[in-house]
């Protein structure tokens, strides 16, 4: 896993601002943080752990919207609500891709 430390992604949120990620630091097997930056500002910080024989992932994330129009419209619209639906799809989609993985 150190060999994606310091690689950046690009993520172009469904008609939203894209912004960069890079993976800033590696705790094999167990955590990878992402180092958020452009619109946002921040970590993410992705920890895997056993649970009853499978795989559980908690995903974290401390962010500040450097954006101006993005933080006025944060009073207006949920943002964080609209976050964590967002990630629940990308969850759900990781979880159904190794679902269908052969072993």
């Amino acid at each position: 896993m150190q060999d994606v430390i310091g690689s950046q992604i690009e993520i172009r949120p469904y008609g939203g601002i894209p912004f960069l990620c890079e993976f800033s630091e590696s705790v094999e097997p167990i955590k990878l943080v992402m180092k958020y930056s452009g619109i946002y500002s921040g970590l993410g910080i992705w920890t895997l752990s056993e649970m009853n024989g499978q795989t559980k992932i908690d995903y974290e994330i401390n962010l500040e919207i450097n954006n101006l129009f993005i933080r006025l419209l944060s009073n207006v619209i949920p943002v964080e609500k609209i976050h964590y639906k967002l990630m629940n799809e990308v969850l759900l989609c990781l979880e159904n891709r190794l679902k269908r993985s052969p072993r």
